[in-house]
């Protein structure tokens, strides 16, 4: 276990390497230089807010900063064991200081030492898509997520649920995301690396886990368990709850016509990936086969019919669903509201996450700014259209955020 100098230090060192002074720190996030001293040397307690502001304008994952600082007295245990044990023990320990720096960020009295794992070996069924369909239209009707795309990012803050995107080293990639429930603290971490695409079905999988899996059990979800029954279910609830059936067969009229950019269309329409889509199609039998639909031979063919189709479709989809979508084309006048930082369509005012990025849709205070880690998302994986900046005058005491389109 190390102290908290350990954690002053490692902040210190990443602040030195990127040649920023102290003052330049402060400026950029609005926090006292006092405070930054304080924790560099040490003086985390009453600090975590402003260290949370750290870590993400820095990008590092916590377990970079909080390695070793937290007790631990046994592993956490999931569902399912990564390959390699090696890679299994860091992701447990990563995992394990993520839960506890956020319990500390949430002021929860003493640390997380272990997790019982009684609902692990519970006998885990398939469950008929019947029942995956009912969970998924119960989850939008109590949470009245009728516009599309679903709001998953929305629906997790109504049922209280904290969702947070961590910076993963490179050999975690395949790590997906995870979630912890222990009494009312429920908190689901999403890899930000990945695409967005990815990262909405991701929550809407963990979802599953916390809504109906166990009552107080950590769950890593990777490539590697993705097999497993209890991982099966909650990949199904997914779909269904962001690709509802009936919203799914309005929008495929015609049935042999469906081409590769009909599934392109219904993925960005319900946003989801391609092949997310192609699944979906599958399920209802309006495709044969979502593999062949993702080969790149399927995606070529018959070129000259795509751009009719395109057209057609959205002449469609918008007479059917005006711009209750994630679809840039159907932006049909310009006072239709754009969230700021990804460009995604605003499609009800009264969300306050984008449905897109899961960023805050009104703009915060400056001095705010990254305390509440509204821009938590990797650069790349906004629209491609929009580059976000931040402009400081000479003397670094006013920050500006900037969106140009290329």
């Amino acid at each position: 276990m190390i102290n908290a100098e350990s954690v002053g230090v490692r902040l210190k060192e990443i602040r030195e390497n990127r040649r920023l002074e102290l003052r330049e720190l402060s400026d950029a996030l609005r926090i006292p230089e006092s405070v930054l001293s304080d924790i560099e040397n040490n003086q985390l307690n009453n600090y975590f807010q402003e260290i949370y502001a750290l870590i993400c304008f820095y990008s590092k994952p916590v377990h970079e900063i909080f390695s070793g600082f937290f007790s631990s007295n046994g592993s956490l245990s999931y569902l399912r064991r990564d390959k390699s044990e090696e890679n299994l023990e860091a992701s447990e320990q990563y995992i394990f200081d993520c839960i506890n720096f956020y319990r500390k960020l949430l002021k929860l009295p003493s640390e997380l030492l272990s997790v019982s794992t009684a609902r692990t070996r519970q006998t885990v069924r398939e469950l008929p898509l019947a029942v995956l369909e009912s969970r998924a239209n119960e989850v939008i009707a109590e949470n009245k997520s009728y516009k599309l795309p679903v709001n998953v990012h929305e629906i997790a803050k109504n049922l209280g649920i904290l969702v947070v995107f961590e910076s993963l080293p490179n050999s975690f990639y395949n790590l997906r995301g995870f979630c912890h429930k222990e009494g009312r603290f429920s908190l689901i971490g999403i890899n930000k690396s990945h695409p967005i695409e990815l990262q909405r079905f991701t929550l809407a999988h963990e979802l599953h886990h916390l809504l109906y899996d166990f009552n107080s059990a950590p769950i890593l979800c990777s490539s590697d368990n993705e097999n497993a029954l209890i991982e099966r279910n909650a990949e199904k609830f997914a779909a269904e709850l962001l690709m509802p059936k009936n919203y799914v067969q309005r929008l495929i009229s015609h049935p042999p016509n469906i081409h590769y950019i009909t599934i392109e269309l219904v993925a960005k329409h319900f946003g989801v990936s391609y092949q997310a889509a192609a699944i979906r199609l599958q399920t209802f039998g309006l495709i044969d086969s979502a593999n062949e639909a993702c080969k790149p031979t399927y995606r070529k063919k018959d070129k000259s019919k795509t751009k009719f189709l395109l057209e057609e479709k959205l002449k469609y989809l918008r007479a059917v669903f005006g711009l209750e979508t994630g679809i840039p084309q159907l932006q049909v006048d310009d006072s239709v509201l754009r969230h700021s930082v990804c460009g995604a369509i605003i499609s009800d005012q009264s969300h306050k996450l984008c449905w897109h990025c899961g960023l805050e849709i009104l703009e915060s205070d400056i001095k705010n700014i990254f305390m509440q880690n509204p821009y938590r998302q990797n650069l790349s994986n906004l629209s491609l259209d929009k580059v976000l900046s931040v402009d400081r005058n000479k003397d670094f005491n006013q920050l500006s955020f900037n969106l140009r389109t290329q």
